[in-house]
């Protein structure tokens, strides 16, 4: 009677009842433990800041990364299918074709390829990053996503220590040569000058330009500013400072004239680019403020 009734049950209801039966058994047979891990995450980054702190709490879930100096430049990363090549757009089809649970990115630079991938119900993050708290923001949201417990952004990078009053002279960092500009309070080398209790003589001056966070400045405003100490970003290798010294202006700056002209990498001072850089941006600008 029991083989008739149930040989006489709709396909689905049957299916159903097999399944409880089989999940029952293997937990009377101990096959199930309870405390069996999460299934891995398979995500793509889209950004080396992204890239990194998802290496940090799930180091075997990325399958796909910016092809950039600090990625090409970590073995971490040497088995992992490259997306996008320098400044270049991500390749769609290739992130597509790694079947991504989770795919991480900024907002602006990739709004349109994470807007479709969006689109087609892939899951996505996008991030800004201005400042500690957005850094600390993007460690919990991709925590989150996969279902592990956060990290602290201070543990991560020990050099950065908060600082809460403004100590040693004030500082003024040319992000470009043409044209000069500088940022303010608004950009992530703002926010990581206002964190260790550095003062950045643009850091109230409105934004202006093509980049956000960002002013444009004359030689007269830098001649009257005069500022005691300058930092010059390099964004790339070769000797950036020579390129200033042909500027007609420079022999009559303050920071000129006292010899206090020194250089710092693009990753960690205007890109976060990764916790190690960031470290290693907050060593030198300590060393330069004291």
């Amino acid at each position: 009677m029991r083989g008739f009734l149930l040989m006489n049950l709709p396909n689905r209801t049957f299916s159903q009842i097999c399944s409880f039966l089989s999940c029952f058994s293997l937990l009377l047979c101990g096959s199930i433990p309870s405390n069996a891990s999460p299934i891995k995450k398979r995500i793509v980054t889209l950004t080396t800041m992204s890239s990194d702190v998802v290496s940090l709490i799930t180091s075997d879930s990325i399958v796909g990364v910016p092809g950039s100096s600090l990625i090409n430049g970590n073995r971490v990363y040497d088995d992992v299918v490259r997306i996008s090549q320098g400044r270049n757009q991500p390749d769609f089809e290739k992130i597509i074709s790694l079947r991504p649970d989770l795919v991480v990115g900024s907002s602006g630079f990739h709004d349109n390829v994470l807007s479709k991938l969006s689109s087609l119900g892939f899951d996505t993050i996008t991030y800004q990053l201005n400042s500690f708290d957005q850094l600390q923001g993007l460690v919990d949201d991709i925590a989150s996503k996969v279902g592990v417990d956060s990290k602290s952004v201070d543990s991560l990078i020990p050099s950065c220590r908060y600082t809460n009053s403004e100590q040693g002279e004030p500082v003024l960092i040319l992000a470009s040569l043409k044209p000069l500009i500088s940022p303010t309070s608004n950009s992530w080398s703002g926010s990581l000058l206002r964190h260790l209790g550095i003062l950045n003589l643009t850091s109230t001056l409105n934004e202006s330009g093509r980049f956000s966070g960002y002013t444009t400045i004359s030689p007269e405003w830098i001649i009257t500013a005069k500022p005691p100490k300058l930092i010059l970003v390099a964004f790339q290798d070769g000797d950036f400072a020579n390129q200033f010294k042909d500027l007609n202006f420079w022999k009559n700056v303050e920071a000129v004239k006292q010899d206090k002209v020194s250089t710092m990498p693009y990753y960690g001072l205007i890109n976060p680019g990764s916790f190690a850089s960031i470290n290693a941006a907050c060593k030198i600008l300590r060393s330069t403020s004291s």
